[in-house]
């Protein structure tokens, strides 16, 4: 005959449903790069228009890569930003990344950090020199400036 290891039972009785009042004091945590409007709209100052213009620089951007640059956003201030900082998250697997080496002018450009002529530099250089080894690349080949690199460098890729 075998010994039975018995743990000990939880008292379900014992967990209670959170009422209305402990949910709302309950801290909120959202993740910027998967969240809708409405979720940002539970954070203490984002107003609807507040979080249109976020997920819209979302988009733009293909995610965040970290909080500061909610101060892009028009409105958003560092004030605001520090109160809610304990409040959001960020995903960096939700970043949607640009590939370097089979991207158009056209997808380039329309990423907010980079210019119509930084897009075109970038496809012009690949298409003369051939495939891109490393994001770097484009820094070392003057397309960018550092600025703009620093900038850039998170969303694109060169497999």
């Amino acid at each position: 005959m075998s010994v039975v290891d018995v743990k000990p039972f939880v008292d379900k009785a014992e967990e209670k449903p959170m009422t209305k009042a402990e949910k709302k004091d309950a801290p909120i945590h959202v993740e910027l790069n998967s969240t809708d409007k409405g979720g940002l709209k539970k954070l203490e100052g984002i107003s609807a228009s507040l979080s249109d213009q976020v997920v819209k620089l979302r988009d733009q951007l293909g995610g965040f890569i970290n909080k500061d640059q909610l101060l892009e956003v028009d409105g958003f201030n560092k004030s605001l930003l520090e109160s809610i900082s304990k409040n959001i998250e960020i995903d960096l697997l939700k970043v949607k990344k640009i590939n370097l080496n089979s991207c158009s002018s056209f997808t380039l450009a329309k990423h907010p950090y980079l210019t119509l002529d930084n897009a075109n530099a970038i496809v012009n250089h690949r298409e003369t020199k051939g495939n891109y080894g490393s994001v770097a690349d484009i820094k070392r080949a003057g397309l960018v400036s550092e600025e703009v690199y620093l900038k850039i460098m998170p969303y694109l890729t060169a497999p």
